[in-house]
């Protein structure tokens, strides 16, 4: 008759005890989802996104994933652009508020993706592929730009209170130049100077 009575009081401690179990493992649970979350918002304070500005939608993306889309999405930017702004614009020298699409191209595409945009449908993102290249000192800068010294296209620079056309082969020529032997620079200028003769183009290419 007593054995009834002795086992309350044991059920009641093995029931206090998984009680306490299940809030431990709760506890830790939690504790393991805040670190896990914490090292995952750890890895995105420095991306493309940061630089460019984009909805948390995307921010939340996996690194690899939501890099590769900005970066698509930055060259298309760049492909739209009706006019790549200088520092200062307008009659007034008002600062532009356009991203410094070069310094970002640079710092988040790298050395084989730039020497494909340098073959990009729109001038502008070759002529930025190969200027981001050349600040990366790629050393085959020289084949990419003889590869377009008849590139003609143009892209339009609009600088102060001037909206210029800028050839794609002329921009290449003013990147490169610096680097080249005098004796390349000379003919280099003298085959765009051939190219662009009677043109507007021939005296852009004449005081570079």
């Amino acid at each position: 008759m007593s054995s009834p009575k002795l086992l309350r009081p044991t059920l009641g401690f093995m029931q206090a005890m998984n009680i306490l179990r299940n809030i431990a493992l709760l506890t830790l649970m939690g504790v393991g989802l805040f670190f896990l979350f914490a090292k995952i918002k750890a890895t995105k304070e420095h991306s493309i996104v940061d630089d460019l500005g984009v909805s948390n939608k995307i921010a939340t993306q996996p690194d690899s994933i939501r890099d590769e889309i900005e970066l698509n999405n930055l060259v298309y930017s760049i492909a739209t652009l009706n006019n790549l702004e200088s520092e200062s614009i307008g009659y007034e020298g008002r600062k532009s508020t356009q991203p410094d699409y070069l310094a970002i191209l640079k710092k988040w595409a790298n050395t084989t993706r730039l020497v494909k945009l340098t073959d990009h449908g729109n001038a502008l993102v070759r002529s930025m592929a190969f200027q981001a290249l050349k600040e990366k000192n790629y050393n085959g800068l020289k084949e990419i730009f003889k590869k377009h010294l008849n590139d003609k296209q143009t892209y339009n620079v609009h600088s102060g209170c001037v909206v210029e056309p800028v050839p794609v082969n002329i921009a290449f020529y003013r990147c490169i130049s610096p680097t080249l032997a005098s004796v390349e620079r000379a003919t280099y200028k003298r085959k765009l100077l051939e190219l662009y003769k009677g043109t507007f183009f021939e005296f852009m290419i004449r005081y570079s």
